[in-house]
């Protein structure tokens, strides 16, 4: 399970959903919160979509700890995203 908050610079954080204990995090590069997350089908990588004005979505390797990718979003709001196909 993955949460995230809506402060300035927001953090991620990964949790054992059978234990609620907490099993990592990710932070540093987003700014204005978290809109969207979706874990990839296999589990291993997280996609966040954040608040700011560039709707940014990250991709992290949960196996690594890692940002695998960063892109600038569109300028309506993205409300809800899919893992189309694997990378």
């Amino acid at each position: 399970m993955a949460t995230g908050d809506r402060s300035k610079f927001p953090k991620i954080h990964i949790w054992d959903s059978e234990a609620m204990l907490p099993l990592g995090s990710f932070s540093g590069l987003m700014t204005d919160g978290i809109r969207v997350l979706r874990f990839s089908s296999d589990g291993t990588k997280l996609l966040a979509v954040t608040c700011d004005s560039l709707n940014s979505i990250y991709v992290y390797s949960l196996v690594n700890n890692s940002l695998i990718s960063k892109a600038k979003g569109f300028s309506k709001t993205i409300l809800d995203a899919v893992w189309v196909s694997e990378f």
